[in-house]
Parts: C-alpha cells; structure tokens; sequence
C-alpha cells in the first residue's frame, strides 16, 4: 500500500490552516530550536486536527545536536503520535547517528538521497543501501529532486525501492531550482507515469511526501488528490 502525505512545516513564517490540508503529513522540523521551544504547541495542535504524522524530517542541525536531545525529540514525538519513520540528511555525523539509533525499536531511520555532486557523506544511493544492508531500522529516503537522471533507469529503480520507505517526490528544473510541483510544466522529470510505475510496474509500498519549495505551498492540497488519483484511489 503507498500513503500519500504532504510536507508540514510549522514555524513562525509558515503555518498551514490544519483544517483545510490531507490526513496524513510529514513533520518537517527544519530547525531544532524552534520545536523545542514550541513542541506542545506543535502537537497538540496536530491532535486537535486528528493529522495523522507519517514521516518526521529531523531539523537540519541534528548531526550537530548531542544525541541525548535528538533521542528526546524521537521518543516523544513517536509516544505522542505513534510515528516511526524519521528522515535525516546524510551530513557530517550521520555514522555516529547510525551507530546509537540502530539499538532503537520500532523506530526508523531513513536517509535521505543527494546528488552526487553536494558532497554528502553518502553520495549514492548505492552507499545509502550498503547501510541499510547492515541495520534492520536503517532504510532510504529517495528524494527525486536530488537524484541523477540514471536511477531512474527501470534496471536500477526496483533495485532502490526494496531498500525506501519514503519517497519525497518533487520535480526540478534548470533556473529553477529544485523542490517543484511535481507535475510542473517545465520540470525535468516525468514523474506523473513514474508515480503510476510505483505501484502498477514496481509494487511499491511505502509513503510519498510532496515536498515542495514553500512558494509553491498552495499547489501542495491540489497536487496530492492528483497523486492518489494516478494511484486509483
């Protein structure tokens, strides 16, 4: 089964009216001092709303917070809400992360795919499964604005879906940037047949996140009753 969610971000700039956006979110939790100093607020108004939390984005800064905070954060949000797939950038750090969050249960760890040319830790979606092949809570997060054009070859994609849980689908385009409507007229990627191929050619399960650019928030609703349509939901 593949659950469609879009990505919440609560901050001081950019508060979604909860009312009016789909069942089910990714917490995306940019910045670590901002929850903390607003995290009952944060929940509790999730709760009021009945928002069911699919993913966490861990804030940005995490590889640079003590675990024991990190740790924290992880356990009361799954005690609170019952969310077990947490998202993490593969930055400096990311192997002591691993190391102390593979003796956790049942929560899981999901790496995020860059670019090979950003320089991160893990540069492939190759050495993010060379992880995940070690630890039973270590999977990937493959975010399709990031990745070359060459992973989504249909010889290498199943190959990458058995090891994603998450899959953050938004489009790019040169002069644009990245973190698009996913079906943007000048994107680079067909990613309208490849949501289909999820699940009619690959039999994908697992979460799809629209995460897009906050300039283009509003296409965020809109654009995920599109997403399930191509499911046939």
């Amino acid at each position: 089964m593949i659950n469609v969610a879009i990505s919440y971000r609560p901050s001081e700039e950019n508060n979604y009216q909860l009312e009016n956006i789909p069942t089910n979110i990714q917490l995306s939790l940019y910045k670590y001092e901002f929850y903390k100093d607003n995290k009952d607020s944060i929940l509790e108004s999730l709760e009021e709303n009945a928002t069911k939390i699919k993913v966490v984005h861990l804030p940005l800064d995490t590889l640079h917070i003590p675990y024991e905070k990190i740790n924290e954060l992880i356990e009361d949000i799954f005690i609170r809400t019952g969310c077990v797939n947490f998202v993490v950038h593969p930055n400096k750090n990311i192997e002591k992360l691993i190391k102390k969050f593979q003796l956790k249960s049942p929560q899981i760890l999901c790496i995020e795919t860059f670019a090979w040319r950003r320089k991160k830790i893990f540069r492939s979606p190759l050495e993010i499964i060379n992880v995940c092949q070690q630890y039973n809570n270590i999977w990937m997060t493959i975010d399709t604005s990031h990745i070359e054009d060459i992973w989504f070859d249909h010889r290498i994609m199943p190959y990458l879906l058995k090891f994603t849980k998450v899959i953050h689908l938004s489009n790019r385009a040169e002069g644009l940037g990245s973190h698009l409507p996913f079906n943007h007229p000048k994107g680079e990627l067909n990613l309208v047949s490849f949501v289909k191929e999820l699940k009619y050619k690959y039999k994908w399960n697992g979460i799809i996140v629209l995460e897009y650019m906050p300039e283009y928030s509003t296409k965020l609703i809109k654009n995920h009753n599109y997403v399930k349509k191509l499911l046939g939901e």
